[in-house]
């Protein structure tokens, strides 16, 4: 949970510096185009602005678990996710894990993810659906 906190911490730092940017950029190409309508600008920027959050956020979890096993988050508390059989986890179980079961225990209020006190291989629910544990490397 202290990774998932840090990752959402460096997200939205990122993410803050970026959507100043876009919005910086999107406001002088809207006002050469001649849209002028600062209404209208503000939803066309706002649209793109959270379309583009709404892809960073997943896409980030999904490749990074995917890739190395480890967000940044993971990296510095020295966990990192494995595959039920012991390896590296594959695309599915990364989409699985990282999508599908945390969207899953968002919409349980958070239950999801408190399981792993009560489970026998403290496992999360994303790690259940995905086949997959959380391990620390020292």
């Amino acid at each position: 949970m202290l990774a998932l906190i840090i990752d959402v911490l460096i997200i939205n730092a990122v993410f803050l510096v970026i959507g100043f940017s876009l919005d910086y950029l999107l406001t002088n190409i809207l006002n050469i185009a001649g849209i002028t309508d600062e209404e209208m600008a503000t939803y066309i920027i706002g649209g793109i602005i959270y379309f583009s959050y709404i892809i960073l956020f997943p896409t980030y979890f999904v490749y990074s678990t995917y890739k190395s096993g480890k967000t940044i988050g993971k990296k510095i508390i020295g966990i990192e996710v494995i595959s039920a059989t012991g390896g590296k986890i594959t695309l599915r179980q990364a989409i699985k894990r990282e999508l599908l079961g945390k969207i899953l225990s968002g919409i349980l209020m958070g239950t999801g993810f408190f399981i792993v006190i009560f489970s026998k291989n403290k496992q999360a629910l994303h790690d259940k659906i995905a086949k997959t544990f959380v391990i620390y490397n020292n």
